[in-house]
Parts: C-alpha cells; structure tokens; sequence
C-alpha cells in the first residue's frame, strides 16, 4: 500500500533542505514521479494547505526572516533571492504581511502577532546596549559541528505545543533504539517570527549510527555559530534570534547552508529550564 504521508513528506524534506532551488509545483511533482494534478490533490490531504500555496508561503516566510535577521543584505537582494523583481516582491509581500519590506524591516513589531513584539523589542534594545553584547560574548561561539545521522519525525502545529511532542518521541525512542544513551536534536523548519504558526513544522530527532530512507537524515560536518542556551525553554526563541539577527552580524557571519539544530544537553528540568546549544550554519 502506498504511503503519501511518507511520500509528501520526504518532498517537504527537500523543499526545506534546498530553498536556493526555489523549485516550482511542477519541479516537486517531478521528483515524486507523480503528475502535477494528482501529486497537487495528495499534497493538500495531507500538508493541509496547496502545494503552490506552500511553495509560495515558504519563499515569503524565509524573505521575511532575512529582512529581520540580515541586516547586509538589501531589500533588492532578498527580492532576488526569493524569485522575485523588486517591484513584484513589494506586492507579494505586503500582501502576506500588510506593509512593505521596508517598512516591516524598519518597525516589524507594528505587524507582529502580540506574543512576539516582545522578543523584537529586546532584539532591539540587545543590539545598543553594552550588558546585553558582553552576555552574547559569553554565550556565543563559532565551532565546527560534527556529521551525524539523525532518525527523525515531523511535528507540525504551533512551536508552543512541542513539549509532549518531545515527550512522545523521547518514548518511542526508547523502544525503536534500546540500550542506547540517546542525543536529542530538534531542527525547526520555520521561524516563528515570520511563519504561520499553525503551519509550522518542527522535526524532532535523535542521533543514531546509521539509517537510511525517509526516516533520516544525514548532516555533513558544518562551521556552525553556537549559542550555549540555559534558560526557560520558553526563551530559547531570544536565543535564537540574538544569536543571527545580532551576534552573527557583528561577527561578520551570515547563515550558511543546511538546518539549524538545537543539540540538547539534558532533558527538561522541573524548574522549565533546559539546557542545549542552538547551531546555526555560518559562513563569513
């Protein structure tokens, strides 16, 4: 019997692990050896939404990101990068975000949903103040990060209802892979800044020796900036974001190639603290 949750879901893998290729409706049906049509009706089942409408949420979402997080690259560029002429992307993104590119990347907590204003508030005061540089120094490092193989499973839904997805996972876990001391890794496929959040997808893996097929995964070893993060797990996405959209760019550092991982170093404390270190792929 044939699987489509698998089959969608091996081409959702590779639309998010080649977003330069910005493949179209076509291309994606291609790979799965479906036609357009049938492939289009089996992505809606499943993913919840058309797949030309993902496609197209993808490349504005990741847009958005940069106008947050890459202070060095124009308004132009981003336009490019996403497929787009200037002109062209201003709809396209106003549209989505109601306001311009320049005017979200000037005041992008006017158009931020309530829960976030927050976190771009102190992204803000973090980048002027002297306190708040000296701890991203204390906390943020340039490393190479290993190859490894991850077994993994997707999560879609809000970021905020992971933790008994964790839970879950971290059970069968134990049953699939026995007798092992298990390293937890989550890869968050949107970022929560600038995606739908009942859209959003989260893979939740573990490293293991080997594997092979839809299931996993493998990461070629990658120059990474690491944040050393121990905290409320609630504040990892300050985390996340002090570490690209500020320290990277003080360092000369802009985002590399392939997923952004979170390595846990311990499980969830009793306190809501956890520790883990948030690698983002850098080059510079």
């Amino acid at each position: 019997m044939i699987d489509h949750v698998k089959i969608i879901e091996e081409a959702v893998s590779w639309i998010y692990e080649h977003p330069d290729e910005r493949p179209s409706a076509r291309d994606v049906a291609d790979r799965a050896a479906y036609s357009v049509d049938h492939f289009g009706r089996i992505f809606k089942a499943v993913a919840g939404e058309a797949l030309g409408e993902f496609l197209l949420r993808q490349r504005l979402e990741r847009a958005a990101s940069r106008l947050l997080k890459s202070p060095g690259m124009s308004v132009t560029d981003i336009a490019a990068e996403a497929g787009y002429s200037s002109s062209n992307f201003s709809v396209a993104f106003k549209r989505r975000y109601g306001a311009s590119p320049s005017a979200y990347r000037a005041d992008p907590a006017s158009v931020a949903r309530e829960e976030h204003r927050a976190v771009l508030s102190r992204i803000a005061a973090t980048r002027t103040g002297a306190a708040a540089a000296a701890r991203l120094e204390s906390v943020c490092s340039v490393r190479t990060v290993p190859a490894m193989t991850l077994y993994r499973e997707r999560f879609r839904g809000p970021y905020a209802d992971l933790r008994p997805a964790w839970h879950s996972f971290c059970i069968r876990v134990a049953a699939k892979f026995p007798g092992t001391e298990p390293l937890f890794v989550g890869i968050s496929r949107d970022d929560p800044l600038t995606s739908d959040p009942a859209r959003s997808s989260y893979d939740l893996c573990v490293a293991v020796p080997e594997g092979r097929g839809p299931g996993y995964l493998r990461l070629p070893e990658r120059v990474c900036a690491v944040y050393a993060f121990d905290a409320p797990v609630a504040d990892m996405i300050y985390g996340f974001n002090e570490l690209v959209a500020i320290w990277m760019p003080r360092h000369g550092l802009t985002l590399g190639d392939g997923p952004s991982l979170e390595i846990y170093r311990s499980a969830g404390r009793p306190d809501g603290t956890i520790a883990c270190e948030i690698c983002v792929p850098a080059r510079g």
